[in-house]
């Protein structure tokens, strides 16, 4: 049996040869290289299950992903719009997509979108999913905070959908709402599970806030 490696995935902002490159942490040596995704955009690469890697092309509505112990190009997802941001959950099951203001569900399996969600008035710019993929956490240009239960989000979904125009996709509520930051999210970080959960936001408005998921009780604050 071969060692665990670690190693670190970029993009590659010209594209000229490569779209996305996976190298040796302790080496720096090149491991890996796929092409055919054009230059990827930034808070846009995820792995998924360590089987695939998933990429937006930059200022398009394309996902692209290719399978780590192959060669060629796997498969594409074409969303409706422009994607601003993409992760996969932990479990490898889902893609959440961030689209100007809406939040979408595709299931990876069949590349269907399941659910659609609408509660950012401005686009959204991060998304993070907790380590059991209980729940994912998604901010915006709004400063607003949304965290969603996956469970709730998904447990009357068709798994066959295959259209966004379909109305039943939208219509869910997100769990908790902060909106403690007076600007742009910028990041987010959220704990492995909703037990004592903790999640940290970071603004553009010089802040640092950190909440309790399962409390729904904002207790710490930092400002540069």
């Amino acid at each position: 049996m071969s060692a665990t490696k670690q190693v670190v995935i970029s993009g590659d902002l010209n594209a000229q040869t490569y779209s996305a490159t996976v190298w040796d942490l302790v080496t720096g040596t090149t491991l890996k290289t796929f092409r055919n995704g054009g230059v990827l955009a930034s808070k846009c690469l995820s792995l998924v299950s360590d089987q695939f890697l998933m990429a937006v092309q930059k200022d398009t509505a394309i996902i692209h992903y290719w399978a780590l112990n192959g060669k060629q190009q796997q498969k594409k997802i074409i969303c409706p719009a422009k994607v601003n941001v993409l992760t996969v959950t932990p479990d490898g099951h889902f893609a959440i997509v961030g689209i100007k203001e809406q939040l979408f569900i595709y299931q990876l399996s069949t590349g269907n979108l399941l659910t659609k969600l609408e509660r950012h008035f401005q686009p959204i710019t991060c998304i993070k999913v907790a380590g059991d993929s209980s729940y994912f956490i998604s901010g915006g240009e709004d400063g607003y905070v949304f965290v969603w239960f996956t469970h709730e989000i998904l447990s009357n979904t068709s798994f066959s959908h295959g259209s966004s125009n379909d109305s039943s996709l939208a219509g869910k509520e997100p769990k908790h709402s902060w909106s403690y930051h007076s600007a742009q999210i910028t990041d987010i970080y959220c704990a492995y599970s909703r037990i004592n959960g903790k999640c940290a936001t970071c603004s553009i408005d010089q802040t640092c806030k950190v909440n309790n998921e399962s409390a729904l009780s904002h207790f710490h604050f930092f400002q540069k």
